[in-house]
């Protein structure tokens, strides 16, 4: 019994600890104020100031609802899963609207857009994204034309002279067969 006792007053006693930010043995005089009656105040709840911002000198890109995001291939390959010596040339242009604005980032939806594989065009019908709060990264789902789908991920790059470029990846089904896509794009921002 008493053992649970020193471990529930040690479990109260932790957050008390943890929001100082500096371990519990840096400050003996804070340890030696806390006792095993455990009383928590208001800012043992609160998360270190160092936490506000997690990434100081980045910046949100410039959206609003109603931006536009095109995506278009400068070079690309697609292949087969397990055989990649079965490959050719691949194309994406997407389109996205951005539909809502978040503190955590933005939910986009898709406008137009065309994948090829190879000789073969699929038109997109439809297709929603999610765009980190600094614009980084974008993971979302398409669907097309003949039961095509896909799975995608972007990594935007970032700005080089005056154009901006992303790598996109997808796992693509058309539904006789899975295929891989890798893109380098332009990104035009509207």
């Amino acid at each position: 019994m008493a053992a649970m006792l020193v471990i529930a007053s040690l479990l109260f006693a932790y957050p008390a600890f943890a929001s100082q930010g500096s371990g519990i043995a840096a400050n003996t005089s804070q340890a030696q104020a806390v006792s095993s009656t455990t009383t928590t105040t208001s800012n043992t709840q609160q998360l270190p100031a160092s936490n506000a911002k997690a990434c100081a000198h980045c910046k949100r890109p410039d959206l609003h609802v109603g931006s536009t995001l095109t995506y278009t291939t400068l070079s690309g390959i697609y292949w087969t899963p397990g055989h990649p010596n079965e490959n050719g040339t691949g194309a994406v242009s997407l389109q996205f609207t951005v539909t809502g604005v978040f503190d955590k980032g933005y939910s986009l939806s898709l406008t137009s857009g065309t994948i090829a594989l190879g000789a073969t065009t699929y038109s997109l019908s439809s297709g929603s994204a999610e765009l980190g709060p600094y614009g980084e990264f974008m993971v979302g789902q398409l669907a097309g034309s003949g039961g095509f789908q896909a799975i995608f991920r972007v990594n935007n790059l970032g700005n080089f002279g005056s154009a901006s470029y992303a790598t996109i990846r997808m796992d693509l089904n058309n539904g006789s067969g899975e295929y891989y896509l890798r893109a380098m794009t332009t990104v035009a921002v509207a």
